[in-house]
């Protein structure tokens, strides 16, 4: 094949686009139907992606921060302002979910000690007694609720 001229890569070029521009709904369509039938190969090809290049993924997003860190803290200080009631709604049930979690920030606040200076090992045991502890609470109220409904029961009298 002979090398195209401008003129002819002008008019080719246009052409695509005049073409593109007709079928963009069909073209769309087709991805959404290949993505439907695909979905899980291609979820298995971006966590296989992901794992390969997982610290220049994070490196990336850290450099991104770092860039535009002041810039992300000031959105988000005049977002809270501007919306004080969906920001505390928002803040309490992220601190809800830590605590029904058993976060590693939420277990520093039990012991009084900063996250960073707890050994693995001891939010790990006190991960487990709070565990432990909340589930004891749990079989204490369904055995009271179930000696609740005996007492209220009226007991068959026996025939004489």
């Amino acid at each position: 094949m002979a090398a195209l001229t401008k003129d002819e890569k002008a008019k080719r070029r246009a052409y695509q686009r005049a073409w593109y521009a007709a079928n963009a709904s069909k073209l769309k369509e087709k991805k959404r139907l290949s993505n439907a039938v695909n979905a899980e190969k291609i979820s298995a090809a971006a966590h296989a992606r992901y794992e390969k290049n997982k610290e220049k993924i994070k490196a990336k997003a850290r450099a991104r921060y770092e860039k535009k860190r002041e810039e992300i803290i000031a959105a988000s200080l005049h977002w809270a302002k501007a919306n004080t009631h969906k920001a505390r709604a928002a803040s309490k049930a992220s601190a809800q979910k830590i605590r029904q979690q058993l976060g590693d920030s939420y277990i520093a606040s039990q012991l009084g000690i900063k996250a960073e200076e707890i050994p693995p090992e001891l939010i790990k045991a006190k991960r487990e007694r709070i565990f432990i502890t909340r589930a004891l609470k749990e079989l204490k109220a369904i055995i009271g609720q179930i000696a609740r409904a005996e007492q209220t029961e009226p007991r068959p009298t026996q025939p004489a």
